[in-house]
Parts: structure tokens; C-alpha cells; sequence
């Protein structure tokens, strides 16, 4: 979804149309979307490159973006769209290159076309970046008691996919995006200690900054 909407490519499954995927499930496996038909985007017929990256045309996922914890997998996809395959000259290279090898396989192409692709993607990026500025907050954590136990809330960019205290994992409540909350039992840390907070992203590694030790009171 997050790379459709990065190419706009607005006759995808829950865009305007919604459609042009089939859902497959191999055995025993996990569902997947196959997309086809990915022909009307980017400068050739896509979405507007200021388009809405949240509008969706099925109820299935506007209630799916609905809900905090999966719309921050949403947000986080939309991440890794634009700090990869989007990052400032990544895909302008490959427009390059692909040129190159048509031409010297005699097939002829329009320069224009490839320009104005590059000006989409670079457009494209700005709504990223402003879509997403919003939900860059600081990974932040803080504990107090709550009716026996100990109420921890914070906040965590949606880049970040899992919370450890003190290594082990967390599943905290998302009541939005950023914000969360987990309670624990007394003694999960010394009287006025601390316990260690840190966030991963989902291939694992420590995301920058994501590291703060919280005093347990």
C-alpha cells in the first residue's frame, strides 16, 4: 500500500478504484496482495504527487487505519518507503540507467517522460515528509503506580517496531500512533531504580536515540 501510494498509482487495491491485485495465500502460509496492471503512475497518468497518502476508497481499511496500532504499521511503511527506495537520487540513478540500456539496445525513449518522473518522485517526497513529520516525536518513557502496579506510558515514532524493557519484549496498548502504555507488576525493578527502555526497528536493529532508562518509583 505505502509503495502504491508512493508511485500513485490510484487504480491499486483501496484507492480510487480499488482494485487491480489479486489476495493470495500460498499454503500455509500468510495472505499477500499481487498487484497488476501498475501502468497509470507517476507522471504517466498517477495520482497527483500531492495526493492524500491516507485516502482510501474500501471500509475495510479505512477501519484498519483506524486502529493506532495498525495504522502506525502503515505510517512505518510509509517510513522505509521514503528513507529507501525514495531517498534523493536512489531512483533518478536507476531512471538513468534503464535509459542507457534501452538505448543501447536500439529502443528509443522519451527524455521528457523520464524528467518529469523524477520531478513527480521528487514532489512525491515532499508530501512523504510532510505527511509524516507529525509522528517523528521524541522516544520518551515514564513510570508512576496505579492501583497496585506500575503504569508505564511513552511515546515512539512509528519507525520504531518493538519495545524492549530490560531485553525482553514489550506489547504495549497504542492509544494513538506514538502513544503508548504497559502495566507491570511491582517489583519489576529495586524501590527507586530504574529499568531499561529501548526501541528496535523490525529487522531488529537499535533505531537511533531509542534508548532512555526509566526510574520506577
Amino acid at each position: 500500500m505505502a509503495c502504491q501510494r508512493a508511485v500513485g498509482n490510484w487504480d491499486s487495491y483501496g484507492w480510487d478504484r480499488g482494485k487491480n491485485c489479486y489476495l493470495f495465500r500460498p499454503p500455509g502460509g500468510r495472505f499477500v496482495l499481487v498487484p497488476w496492471d501498475v501502468d497509470a503512475t507517476l507522471a504517466l497518468g498517477g495520482k497527483e504527487p500531492d495526493s492524500d497518502l491516507f485516502s482510501v476508497a474500501d471500509p475495510r481499511l479505512e477501519a484498519l487505519l483506524a486502529v493506532p496500532r495498525l495504522r502506525r504499521s502503515y505510517l512505518r511503511s510509509l517510513f522505509e518507503v521514503l528513507e529507501g527506495p525514495m531517498r534523493p537520487g536512489r531512483l533518478d540513478g536507476a531512471f538513468d540507467q534503464w535509459t542507457e540500456a534501452l538505448h543501447a539496445a536500439g529502443v528509443a525513449t522519451d527524455s521528457l517522460l523520464t524528467e518529469a518522473n523524477k520531478a513527480y518522485l521528487k514532489a512525491r517526497r515532499e508530501t512523504f515528509k510532510a505527511a509524516l513529520s507529525p509522528h517523528e516525536v521524541p522516544f520518551v518513557a515514564r513510570a508512576r503506580t496505579d492501583n497496585g502496579a506500575v503504569l508505564v506510558t511513552g511515546t515512539a515514532a512509528p519507525r520504531i517496531a518493538f519495545l524492549l524493557l530490560n531485553g525482553r519484549a514489550l506489547a504495549p496498548a497504542w492509544s494513538t500512533p506514538t502513544d503508548w502504555a504497559v502495566r507491570l507488576p511491582v517489583g519489576t525493578s529495586k524501590r527507586g531504580g530504574g529499568v531499561e527502555l529501548v526501541g528496535h526497528d523490525r529487522f531488529g536493529h537499535l533505531v537511533s536515540g531509542a534508548r532512555v532508562t526509566v526510574p520506577i518509583p
